[in-house]
């Protein structure tokens, strides 16, 4: 089991927000960073929804290589996780589908996700530079990263919701779950087959955190 993978998995699927870098049209050349907010789509891919107003949209529009900075703030400075993710941003669809899972992860986005100029971009990654610390460092390919939700994924939230737990998403690598304000991950030894997997592998997780 690579745990620095898995590791980079969970900052991935926690991360409330991240630094954009766009390439600047003011200034030709020059990287232009922002911040946004992220959730992990239906195929475990970063998704943001922004302003057609924005400057960083503007300058994706003109050139889609993107790059995202996540970190774990939690941690002391020497022991940061966090992740350097090269990307394509690519403008999505807004699916009904898509709006209620960006919301379980961004529920403040509802105030403004549905205004006109607001649409949703992926960030579709290339490779991912990962470093856990000192001397704990490495590159991984962006396909590594991706985690799809589980086709199963509504009646696994259902089933969990109703055990007690504040459910984000399910995917073959694991659940995300909201606990104290904060994002967890519980994740899985093994893709699960079925809901009552499901149920077991996030109950024995949980256990396990307590």
């Amino acid at each position: 089991m690579n745990t620095g993978l898995i590791s980079a998995v969970s900052l991935l699927h926690c991360s409330e927000q991240a630094a954009l870098a766009s390439h600047c049209l003011a200034l030709p050349g020059y990287p232009y960073v922002s911040a946004i907010t992220l959730a992990p789509d239906e195929d475990g891919v970063p998704l943001t929804v922004i302003s057609t107003l924005a400057e960083h949209t503007r300058q994706l529009q003109a050139d889609a290589h993107a790059s995202l900075l996540l970190a774990d703030a939690t941690l002391p400075a020497d022991r940061t996780l966090r992740i350097t993710l090269l990307a394509d941003a690519m403008p999505c669809e807004r699916t009904p589908a898509r709006r209620q899972r960006f919301l379980r992860y961004q529920p403040g986005a509802v105030d403004y996700i549905d205004f006109d100029d607001f649409s949703f971009w992926r960030f579709v990654p290339k490779r991912a530079r990962f470093v856990a610390g000192f001397g704990r460092m490495g590159w991984f390919d962006g396909a590594e990263l991706l985690r799809p939700a589980l086709p199963f994924e509504a009646e696994a939230i259902a089933g969990l919701t109703g055990q007690g737990w504040h459910v984000l998403g399910v995917d073959s690598g694991g659940c995300d779950l909201r606990l104290l304000d904060l994002r967890r991950r519980i994740t899985f030894e093994r893709p699960p087959q079925d809901v009552d997997e499901v149920l077991a592998a996030v109950a024995a997780g949980g256990a396990a955190a307590a």
